[in-house]
């Protein structure tokens, strides 16, 4: 899936079946970012800020990040590439971040960067 445009909102949908949020609810907000270290290496990374709900508790135990020049070739989170955590486990009103190279080689042209980004959460009422 494409980024949306510049300052539109990402969130974090928990249970959300095939990426459909009427099925789950928003755990918070998503910032990705992709930046050069130098002329030949990227990092990307992926922060989810949880949101505060008045009834229920929130928490994030773990995620899993992949960040490549490479499209995914399977959507299990389990499977891919480790990546640096910081913010685990992650409360309501906290910001977890995972960071990690970006891997693969560059195409010559239309350099995509290829991210997913997944955590996992509870939420306890």
């Amino acid at each position: 899936m494409p980024l949306p445009p510049t300052n539109s909102p990402v969130f974090g949908c928990a249970g959300c079946a095939k990426n459909d949020p009427r099925r789950g609810y928003n755990v918070g907000g998503i910032v990705l970012q992709v930046r050069a270290v130098n002329s030949t290496s990227l990092v990307a990374s992926c922060a989810l800020t949880i949101n505060t709900f008045a009834s229920d508790t929130l928490n994030v135990e773990s995620g899993s990040f992949y960040a490549s020049f490479a499209p995914l070739t399977t959507f299990a989170p389990g499977q891919f590439p480790t990546s640096t955590t910081t913010g685990i486990p992650g409360a309501e009103a906290t910001t977890v971040t995972m960071t990690q190279k970006v891997g693969g080689t560059a195409p010559a042209s239309n350099p995509l960067v290829y991210l997913a980004c997944h955590f996992t959460s509870t939420r306890c009422s």
